[in-house]
């Protein structure tokens, strides 16, 4: 996959443009780096709503300023493409550290896809899958890089002289112990984090093994509607899978859970119902058009969801369409992403 180098900067921004200089390009290099590096994890919903032409007018603006500054002649009148194309280039830039922000813009770009949104630079999609996978694997990697201390502690207590004063053989003895104390905590929690990443797995595969609900016992062929059991099922692989972003496994283990009822139509207004009656996490104050679930969760909460009050204010505010419907696995699946996306904001 191309990295967002002057020739790719070039390929990407140029179908937007009317001319483009080596200067340009540079220029947007600048931009697309400047951006990135100062990008925080609140921006990071704007930037990719921007990035896939769904923004906001307020969202495009905030976009359009930072550009601004780095670029005074920027101008995005009737261009909304090169705005989304500068967009697309910051975010591939920002997937690029191994960061919570890079696993936080993987994450949006992928909501961004549940929604149906897409990006005029396709490569965008590609680079946050990857992403996504490898802050998965680096979360639970196995450190190899702890030394044995054994070495150190007994060149520190030899490299004192046979005539040296007995204070300074004691501080040197400290010295050693002291290093031995750290040693020892260093492997204490790195055993604890392995235990606890090996428990995560664990519990993860016997629950999906289980083909039941954990809190009832219940088989999870008998939790209807389907609604509700892709809420339930999302929200209890969650207390499992505590570590963000969770492995690519999780996709299969939903998968398992839901059976033969994956790929079943299901609507974003039956999923939010679902999710408001029974009290699941969704990511928390969400008023995003890439939290789809977790926004349309908000609004039933605060407008109720026995009137068509909150399914207008949900289209308005957000373009989001209660009836739009998708496989209930990716619903599962987006439900779950959508916590991660909470922890991270």
């Amino acid at each position: 996959m191309p990295e967002p180098t002057d020739a790719t900067i070039e390929a990407w921004i140029r179908p937007a443009t009317i001319s483009l200089t080596d200067e340009d390009i540079r220029s947007y290099r600048d931009v697309v780096a400047h951006v990135a590096s100062k990008l925080i994890p609140s921006e990071a919903p704007s930037l990719v709503a921007v990035a896939h032409q769904i923004g906001r007018p307020e969202t495009k603006q905030w976009l359009t300023e930072l550009v601004r500054a780095e670029r005074e002649d920027f101008v995005v009148v009737n261009n909304e493409s090169l705005l989304a194309r500068v967009a697309c280039c910051i975010a591939v830039r920002s997937l690029e550290n191994a960061d919570t922000r890079a696993t936080l813009v993987g994450l949006l770009v992928q909501s961004a896809t549940f929604t149906g949104a897409t990006a005029p630079i396709a490569e965008l999609a590609r680079h946050a899958d990857v992403a996504v996978a490898n802050a998965a694997a680096a979360a639970r990697q196995r450190r190899a890089d702890r030394v044995p201390v054994m070495a150190e502690i007994r060149r520190l207590v030899s490299e004192k002289p046979a005539e040296a004063a007995a204070a300074e053989e004691l501080s040197g003895q400290a010295g050693a112990i002291m290093a031995l104390a750290e040693a020892i905590d260093d492997l204490g929690a790195e055993a604890d984090r392995r235990a606890k990443i090996v428990d995560e797995e664990y519990g993860a595969l016997w629950w999906s093994y289980s083909h039941r609900r954990a809190a009832t016992g219940t088989p999870w062929e008998e939790v209807k509607p389907i609604s509700r059991r892709v809420v339930l099922i999302a929200d209890e692989l969650r207390k499992y899978v505590t570590h963000v972003p969770g492995p690519p496994m999780i996709r299969g283990l939903l998968a398992s859970a839901l059976g033969n009822e994956a790929g079943r139509a299901i609507s974003l207004e039956e999923i939010a119902l679902a999710a408001a009656d029974e009290q699941v996490r969704v990511a928390p104050n969400a008023k995003e058009t890439l939290l789809p679930i977790s926004s349309a969760v908000a609004q039933i909460r605060e407008l109720g969801g026995g009137t068509d009050t909150w399914k207008e204010v949900l289209g308005k505010a957000l373009g989001l369409n209660v009836k739009s419907t998708t496989p209930a696995l990716d619903a599962a699946l987006q439900l779950f992403r959508e916590v991660e996306i909470g922890s991270l904001l």
